[in-house]
């Protein structure tokens, strides 16, 4: 046996042992992009970089055998460090979006992506609970929402840009109401001053985290303020609709009150956990009345346990999604204010940018989406309120957002070593390529995210493909396809998902339904 020390850790490991199964079996985390148990291990990644102490040098813990007396840093600053230049590496040649820029254009983070391949498959359940995880009142956005997501959308760059907006308020038309979480919080109950996009959402945020939770509105009925605010841009039937949806996730409201003084907040604060004030511009002069103050951070103010939401942070403007946005922050902060959680709000997440795409990529893309535009086979065009005509439209999507998903070890990595955000600079022969090759029936392929981790090719040797896959060209110009002459379907006979399901970056990835995929 072998006798080493692992962060201070003290083991024994057999003869040929590498560093990183011993690490493993310590309890000790190191990242790898390249490296599967299974395979013959081959140094591709140099993301699990330790140091032997000793030697003084860094060695990949995937390949490195274990040595007598043996001392490696496996967590420190300069090994972290190491990690963190291979990956920045490894970002800046990978081409592609972590995010559909439709959902990069909606303030409230909807993965609009998602919520049409579930429309286009007629799976409203599951569109529901998309939206809703996002968005808590769909129907009211999908009549109000100046829709800066269909501004990003890349089917313009085919015809038209989809109707997101009316898609969104259809979803919550026909998707039923999922009620908020059993209340599990010792009964604690949060107040949220106003009935706007803003005070609303916060509520059904905060019910779905198990609060009890009652919105105070000065009018005779919820929805009054906004639609008067609103004129004819929102019908007040959709109105008195959502807020009957609100009630069902179990919101409720008490109307006719009106919160003008500091006495009524300390009133509201002896019965409720927090308060959070969402009623608009008009209530920050009543604040600074009130000698209360929003802090910096936009969401506590100067009285413990009230919280500021919507138009009274200076980050929010007027658009109703980004009040909506706004709730989402207000929501978390009071939840961790009433658990006694202190620790800092979750990093911004790393998101891979492809940026303009050529003609090629793009048309690659809109292969299996629906060519014609709008009305194309709908005469009269989408009616928000026909199920078949709703699931036409959302068929366009061409799916522009990362397959991998939460699968995608390239973007965990990025963001546990906190790799910058760059622009990619993929060589030549990937910005020529396609962005997606479809040439086989039970898997895609981006060229553009491929880190030549080489794994998926040494997985089709051990499976005993006849072909397989090979890397041709040589240094950047390299890419992973099959060999010459060869095409994917008769590359890949028998393991094509296995190459999909091993694939660290979503480069290879499992075709899901033929007509959204």
């Amino acid at each position: 046996m072998v006798n080493l020390t692992i962060d201070t850790l003290s083991t024994e490991a057999a003869p040929g042992e590498t560093v990183l199964s011993v690490a493993k079996g310590l309890g000790i985390d190191i990242p790898t992009l390249c490296h599967d148990s299974r395979l013959p291990h081959v140094n591709a990644c140099m993301v699990c970089l330790v140091r032997d102490i000793k030697a003084d040098r860094m060695i990949p813990a995937c390949s490195y055998p274990v040595e007598d007396g043996m001392e490696i840093d496996a967590s420190s600053a300069a090994v972290r460090h190491a990690r963190r230049d291979a990956l920045e590496l490894l970002s800046r040649e990978h081409f592609g979006d972590c995010e559909a820029p439709c959902r990069r254009g909606c303030p409230g983070g909807l993965d609009i992506s998602a919520m049409m391949k579930a429309v286009a498959a007629g799976d409203w359940q599951a569109a529901g609970n998309v939206v809703r995880d996002r968005i808590p009142i769909p129907m009211m956005l999908g009549e109000i929402c100046p829709a800066p997501c269909e501004k990003t959308c890349r089917r313009k760059a085919v015809d038209t840009a989809l109707r997101i907006r009316e898609i969104k308020g259809a979803v919550g038309w026909f998707a039923p109401v999922v009620e908020g979480a059993p209340a599990d919080h010792s009964g604690r109950h949060v107040a949220v001053i106003g009935a706007g996009p803003a005070g609303v959402s916060a509520a059904y945020f905060l019910r779905r985290k198990g609060y009890g939770v009652t919105v105070y509105e000065r009018e005779a009925r919820p929805w009054d303020a906004l639609t008067g605010k609103l004129g004819g841009s929102l019908n007040p039937e959709t109105a008195r609709l959502e807020y009957d949806h609100l009630k069902q996730a179990g919101v409720s409201f008490v109307c006719g009150r009106d919160i003008r003084a500091r006495d009524d907040l300390s009133a509201l604060l002896d019965g409720h956990a927090a308060i959070v004030l969402a009623g608009g511009h008009d209530m920050r002069t009543i604040l600074e009345s009130m000698a209360v103050e929003i802090l910096k951070d936009g969401r506590m103010t100067s009285v413990a346990g009230v919280f500021a939401c919507g138009s009274l942070r200076e980050d929010c403007g007027k658009m109703a999604v980004r009040a909506v946005a706004a709730a989402q922050d207000a929501a978390a902060a009071v939840d961790a204010f009433i658990k006694g959680d202190t620790r800092p709000a979750a990093a911004r997440r790393f998101d891979s940018r492809a940026g303009t795409l050529t003609e090629r990529q793009v048309m690659s893309l809109a292969e299996n989406a629906l060519r014609g535009g709008p009305g194309a086979h709908c005469p009269e065009g989408m009616n928000p309120r026909d199920e078949a005509s709703v699931r036409e439209e959302a068929g366009r999507c061409m799916s522009c957002g990362c397959r991998a998903g939460e699968a995608c070890r390239l973007r965990r990595y990025a963001e546990d070593y906190h790799v910058p955000q760059v622009r990619a600079h993929p060589p030549a022969v990937v910005m020529s390529s396609p962005l997606i090759i479809r040439d086989h029936p039970d898997i895609l392929f981006e060229p553009g995210k491929c880190i030549h981790c080489g794994l998926c090719a040494r997985l089709a040797e051990a499976e005993g493909e006849p072909f397989g896959l090979t890397f041709l060209g040589r240094g950047r110009g390299a890419r992973l396809a099959p060999p010459l002459g060869v095409s994917w379907a008769d590359a890949l006979t028998v393991s094509a998902r296995a190459c999909a399901d091993i694939c660290p970056t979503g480069a290879l990835t499992v075709r899901g339904d033929p007509a959204v995929s």
